[in-house]
């Protein structure tokens, strides 16, 4: 066959072919041998670049309880309370109660809600007892003056109102011609003087400048200041109870 297609053709070849050729050429290709043992390992290669994190896997039982640990140390002291204990009075400069107090209008309060307070008054102020009790009313009557419970005073008692006495003298020495013969007036009692001259009078001999009076007059303010009340110089606050 290589003949055949060589005949009259110039062909190129290595030394290596034609030995192949002169030999007769490649016989048929033979089965696969059997393979053969490996190799020794090879020495180990650079390292690769880092790989992305994977997919973080579920998580797993929770392990027992261990044991307590000691305790830590004393955190600082807080602020003190506001010391005031319940059922303390104060006068207050505002008009609306801090938080904490009560103003003092005889309010009827549950137990249930204020019973520090119910402790510390009681039913002095009213109420019942059982579900209620009362604080004092300080606003009635346009305020109530406050005075120390002493030993014939107890507390939560109400005292009415009164006044000192009010004095005068007048020395009362009979009638003329219909008018009050009076003389040495004095405290709230005045006169009024007549205003006829003694000459017109009669009897003339009771006469005495100033002491003839038509009428004779109790006047209190004469001696103290006066109103429809009786008070004393005062402010206005309110009055508050601690809960």
């Amino acid at each position: 066959e290589f003949f055949m297609h060589a005949e009259d053709t110039t062909i190129h070849v290595t030394a290596e072919e034609k030995e192949k050729w002169n030999a007769g050429g490649q016989g048929p290709k033979g089965d696969k041998g059997d393979k053969g043992d490996p190799g020794a390992t090879g020495p180990q290669g650079p390292q690769g670049p880092k790989g992305e994190p994977g997919t973080p896997g579920p998580a797993g039982a929770q392990g027992p309880k261990g044991d307590k640990g000691d305790p830590g140390p004393a955190g600082p002291e807080g602020p003190g309370g506001s010391g005031i204990a319940p059922g303390c009075f104060m006068w207050f400069c505002g008009s609306t109660p801090p938080e904490g107090w009560l103003k003092c209008n005889g309010a009827l309060l549950q137990i249930s809600q204020y019973p520090a307070l119910h402790a510390a008054i009681g039913t002095t102020y009213g109420g019942d007892g059982a579900t209620t009790f009362a604080i004092p009313d300080l606003i009635r009557d346009n305020g109530l003056f406050i005075r120390a419970a002493t030993g014939d005073r107890t507390a939560g008692s109400v005292q009415g109102d009164a006044i000192r006495n009010i004095t005068g003298t007048f020395s009362f020495m009979g009638c003329l011609n219909g008018l009050l013969w009076a003389r040495n007036l004095s405290g709230v009692f005045t006169q009024q003087a007549h205003a006829a001259s003694s000459e017109s009078i009669s009897n003339a001999r009771y006469w005495e400048a100033g002491s003839l009076n038509e009428k004779t007059i109790f006047d209190a303010s004469r001696v103290v200041p006066t109103a429809d009340e009786n008070r004393p110089v005062n402010i206005a606050l309110m009055p508050l109870i601690k809960y």
